[in-house]
């Protein structure tokens, strides 16, 4: 038989619990897991970025660029934004 309750918790979240992954940048993916930061403040991130380290974590910021939704501009975003981070960094 079929499952009657798969997935009901997501259509209950803000976009489905869908948005733009903070630590590698991919756009309209499932943040469904939780990451402390050092602050004690908790992030949401793609399942694929689950495992990354602390410092990683520590050093995020928010975006001020917009955000780009097709795969065609994500290329040039993921530069503008490492662009930024060395901006910051130097």
């Amino acid at each position: 038989m079929a499952k009657q309750n798969r997935g009901k918790a997501l259509g209950r979240l803000a976009s489905r619990g869908r948005g733009t992954c903070p630590v590698c940048y991919r756009t309209r993916t499932k943040l469904l897991y939780q990451r402390k930061n050092a602050d004690g403040t908790s992030i949401s991130v793609c399942k694929k970025c689950t495992s990354t380290s602390a410092e990683v974590l520590n050093s995020i910021k928010p975006l001020q660029a917009p955000i780009a939704f097709r795969r065609r501009h994500r290329k040039v975003f993921n530069l503008y934004a490492n662009q930024q981070k060395e901006k910051e960094s130097s």
